[in-house]
């Protein structure tokens, strides 16, 4: 956007109703956050400012003269909020009750089948996957926290499952999580969008057993497929999870290859 352009967004043909508006300010802006508009029909005015205060690289950057800003669409379901909401509710409120059961794993199972499913099938821009990344990641911190209630009553539940059946995380998922990340890597500078960092603390929850002590891995990388490859730059935080959770007591004991003092300081 050139200097003094703006993009209006109204609620009504005759434009009356302003409900969102973007400066272009004094500076040449190259990128724009995601705008979300709780509106079913939306009319958008476009104002070409001026390249007059443009220093001559950026001028020679506009076409024309004008601003020229790449733009896309996208219709949010209206249903979202509220299946956001009953999701966080309904698991938070299976956590807290008294007689905790196995039946329980198959709610959070089924919610997040569901929110898998959203998540292919909606082609959603990054900043409603950044929302589904971070239910997706207290969802499983939850489910870590129910089996360890069933652990206390001296049950054994899930010993005869992966790490994947148990969490309801598809090995497709984080296929296709791991190609988008790098994606995002591959076209982005030296910062990085919030979906990366999403993205990574997901992975960094997931990877923390569930019902399967820590002691019992070689590897981190054991509890995820072997299809599914770690990045270099992704493992020193994979780890450093393991450590903060080691640190806090939610595991007992940390994998082979993390006990020895190079693990650590490769970590660091």
């Amino acid at each position: 956007m050139s200097p003094c352009s703006r993009i209006q967004f109204f609620s009504d043909p005759e434009q009356v109703n302003l409900v969102e508006e973007i400066n272009g300010g004094n500076d040449f802006c190259t990128y724009l956050s995601p705008v979300v508009l709780e509106y079913s029909r939306v009319w958008v005015s476009c104002y070409a400012g001026t390249n007059a205060l443009l220093s001559q690289n950026d001028q020679e950057q506009l076409k024309d003269g004008r601003s020229n800003l790449e733009t896309a669409v996208v219709s949010i379901p209206k249903e979202w909020q509220i299946a956001c909401w009953l999701t966080e509710t309904l698991t938070t409120i299976e956590i807290q009750r008294e007689s905790i059961t196995q039946d329980s794993q198959e709610v959070f199972k089924t919610l997040i089948t569901a929110m898998l499913a959203f998540y292919d099938d909606a082609k959603a821009p990054n900043i409603l996957k950044s929302c589904i990344l971070k239910l997706l990641s207290r969802l499983v911190i939850k489910l870590r926290y129910l089996h360890s209630k069933l652990n206390t009553k001296g049950n054994e539940y899930f010993k005869d499952q992966t790490h994947l059946q148990i969490s309801g995380i598809t090995q497709d998922f984080l296929q296709n999580l791991q190609s988008e990340i790098m994606i995002q890597m591959e076209s982005s500078n030296n910062l990085h969008g919030a979906f990366v960092q999403d993205a990574v603390e997901f992975m960094m929850s997931f990877v923390i057993p569930i019902g399967k002590q820590a002691s019992q891995l070689t590897s981190y990388r054991d509890m995820l497929s072997q299809q599914i490859e770690i990045p270099d730059w992704m493992a020193p935080s994979l780890r450093l999870s393991f450590y903060l959770h080691y640190f806090r007591g939610d595991i007992a004991e940390l994998p082979k290859d993390m006990v020895s003092v190079k693990a650590q300081q490769d970590c660091l």
